[in-house]
C-alpha cells in the first residue's frame, strides 16, 4: 500500500494579528482538510512589496499551491501578468 504524501498549501494574510484573517485561515484550513494538506502561513503586513517577496518565498519552498488573501487589488496586479 503506498501512501501519498500530503500536499503542501501556502495561505497568506495581510496580518495574523487580526482575528479576522485568523478566521479566514482557520475556514480555508477546514475547507481543505488537514488530513490531506499541510499549511504554511506567512504574512506581508499590509505591504505590497512584502506581498510579492512572500509569494516568491512560497515558490522556492515549492509549496503545491499559495492562497493569497490580499486587500489591494492594484498591488496584485504585477504577478497576475
Amino acid at each position: 500500500m503506498m501512501i501519498e504524501e500530503k500536499k503542501e498549501i501556502g495561505i497568506l494574510l495581510p496580518t495574523v494579528d487580526a482575528e479576522y484573517f485568523v478566521g479566514v485561515k482557520n475556514t480555508i484550513i477546514e475547507g481543505l482538510g488537514e488530513d490531506e494538506y499541510n499549511f504554511t502561513t506567512a504574512s506581508y503586513n499590509w505591504s505590497a512589496d512584502d506581498e510579492l517577496q512572500a509569494i516568491e518565498n512560497f515558490i522556492i519552498q515549492k509549496v503545491d499551491a499559495v492562497v493569497v488573501v490580499t486587500f489591494d487589488n492594484a498591488a496584485d496586479s504585477g504577478f497576475k501578468e
